[in-house]
């Protein structure tokens, strides 16, 4: 890292010289450029939105965005998310209905402005074709591309975390005050998202202490942003604790591991194993150039460091590592990786890399499966429906799969959820599955006393197991039963098949 910041040394590459390049004037190729970067990275997501239907998770968004703001922020209160995404959700919602395209369509948007902000982002962090490259290899990224069309504060949180580095970035270079306001504005925008990003404020913060260490008089003025960002978020810190509090007592999350890490890296790093040690050599080598060692290592806090202290935290049980969340760090990673291969000796050497490593990112896209819950889901019910019949009650074992027939209904059967516990966990729609959709094992006895057509659902998913629920269903199931990959339909009574 270089010792100090100079503003008055053009002929040294400082920080005003990488975050405050003279401004370009109109030019047509590159508004071209940038109309078809926004173009495709749309398509890709529009594709992969119309790919399935809304899944258990994006329902639960979609049923607390229906509910009133005070409701809505109870209800919230009551998982483990701040409210920000659930109440856009709403008022998105309020605008356009609640069409699949269009409930996802938000995140859609958030996720081509994810694309669009590596372009200035990236030219001035190290160069204008670094920026182009980035954003290139984020709009083809698989994972990017589903997590930036599923209605979840994914893409949110992802292109706030890269806005924010990115402001860090220019006020620390120039210290202006519309980009100090504008850093505490997102910074708080991504903690009212979602609470990983305080982490990664936690690095970008100690970065810029270290950064401006020789300028002793602005470090103050540095700290007085962050503190800003903490008192605007101070209002939720009550409902912190508290959640913090019951993800203690309802752990849900598989326990991290070494191939858990292993397996998110590789996901970042386009997929094959073999391209892992590739592109984190690609993103180690601007360290190690005296130009870029600055801007690199500010996109190292905001990326791989913040993501290896979570998982060491969850390593220890301290934290949590999902790794559907640890995507933020793509955006200053594909950065890093831009500015990696770009640098590299040669005038066609670059360029092959690049191409190559689109073509894998690309690959990666087009060998990407819809999600796999909704699609299993959405062919159980309509299998289910071609036997159904009007007055028929369909007793489902598990949350998902009657939050899902309740918001696509195939038939005219009255679909229940059959729970044995007093209430469901907060993870598994609590708040959203009211009491006339449960019915508890007396009132499953007397369903089958009434000689009245009944039939059994069980979709298998990740966390809280619905199999004392699942084994009284197929106990009393008197007919045949059906798998359907991930999902098991049951015949109630002998007199009904599935066949």
């Amino acid at each position: 890292m270089d010792d100090s910041v100079t503003m008055s040394r053009p002929s040294t590459p400082t920080i005003a010289a990488s975050a405050a390049p003279a401004e370009p004037g109109w030019n047509l190729s590159a508004t071209l450029g940038l109309v078809l970067l926004v173009l495709a990275a749309a398509a890709i997501r529009v594709a992969f939105a119309r790919g399935a239907h809304l899944w258990f998770d994006e329902l639960d968004t979609l049923f607390v965005a229906r509910l009133p703001v005070p409701a809505l922020l109870r209800a919230v209160a009551a998982d483990i998310h701040p409210p920000l995404h659930f109440l856009l959700v709403s008022l998105w919602r309020a605008v356009g209905g609640e069409g699949d395209l269009w409930i996802k369509s938000l995140s859609i948007l958030f996720g081509v402005a994810g694309v669009t902000l590596l372009v200035p982002a990236g030219r001035d962090f190290v160069s204008r074709p670094a920026g182009w490259l980035a954003a290139a290899l984020v709009a083809l990224h698989a994972e990017h591309a589903a997590f930036s069309q599923e209605s979840r504060s994914f893409a949110l949180l992802f292109l706030l975390v890269a806005l924010a580095t990115w402001l860090a970035w220019r006020w620390i270079a120039r210290a202006r005050l519309a980009e100090g306001a504008l850093y505490v504005l997102v910074g708080a925008a991504a903690l009212w998202t979602h609470y990983l990003a305080g982490v990664v404020l936690a690095f970008v913060a100690a970065w810029g202490v270290v950064a401006l260490r020789r300028t002793p008089s602005r470090i103050g003025g540095w700290l007085a942003l962050h503190a800003a960002i903490a008192l605007a978020f101070a209002p939720q810190v009550p409902t912190l604790l508290e959640q913090l509090a019951r993800l203690k007592a309802d752990h849900w999350v598989k326990d991290a591991s070494v191939s858990t890490l292993v397996n998110f890296v590789r996901q970042l790093c386009l997929g094959p194993m073999y391209l892992v040690p590739v592109l984190l050599a690609a993103a180690t080598l601007p360290l190690l150039r005296p130009a870029q060692r600055r801007a690199a290592s500010l996109l190292w806090c905001a990326s791989l460091l913040p993501v290896g202290v979570l998982w060491a935290l969850a390593m220890a049980h301290r934290a949590l590592f999902l790794e559907r969340y640890m995507f933020f760090a793509l955006p200053s990673f594909a950065i890093l990786v831009a500015a990696g291969v770009l640098g590299l000796p040669g005038r066609w050497t670059p360029r092959i890399a690049a191409a190559v490593l689109l073509a894998f990112a690309a690959r990666g896209l087009a060998a990407h499966q819809p999600q796999a819950e909704a699609v299993a889901l959405d062919r159980a019910v309509r299998s289910l429906a071609a036997h159904v019949e009007p007055g028929d009650v369909v007793v489902h074992s598990d949350a998902h799969s009657v939050l899902y027939a309740r918001h696509y209904p195939g038939d005219r059967a009255e679909h229940v959820l059959l729970l044995l516990t007093p209430a469901l966990p907060y993870y598994e729609g609590q708040e959203v599955i009211p009491a006339a959709w449960r019915i508890g094992p007396a009132a499953f006895d007397s369903l089958r006393a009434s000689g009245r057509r009944w039939w059994g659902f069980h979709e298998r998913y990740g966390y809280a197991g619905a199999e004392p629920a699942t084994d009284l269903v197929r106990r009393a199931a008197l007919g045949d039963s059906l798998r359907i990959d991930r999902v098991t339909l049951w015949a109630g009574t002998a007199a009904q098949s599935l066949r």
